[in-house]
């Protein structure tokens, strides 16, 4: 595990709203915060390489404390995309009841 790479991260479940543990291959570099622009990192849910600047806030990996992960554009709209089919769900099951 290199130095960037942080020990606790949980993944949002947005069926089962909790926290799954998130394991995080020991060769990946995760950051929670950089001033460094163009600092390579790997996206902290499917782990391909990118730039600490292209990274979007996680919707579902955080730290203990709730702050997001950066992740890449492709994980971040799928994120967004089970949120909302989840809200949508939730919506659905009040109208029921």
């Amino acid at each position: 595990m290199n130095m960037f790479t942080p020990v606790i991260l949980g993944k949002w479940d947005f069926e089962a709203h909790e926290y799954v543990k998130h394991d995080v291959p020991e060769n990946m570099t995760i950051v929670l915060y950089s001033t460094n622009m163009d600092l390579p990192i790997n996206c902290s849910n499917c782990f391909k390489n990118m730039t600490f600047g292209d990274g979007y806030t996680s919707r579902t990996i955080h730290n203990p404390t709730g702050f997001g992960f950066p992740v890449c554009e492709d994980c971040y709209e799928e994120e967004v995309a089970q949120e909302k089919n989840n809200k949508e769900i939730e919506n659905a099951n009040q109208e029921i009841n």
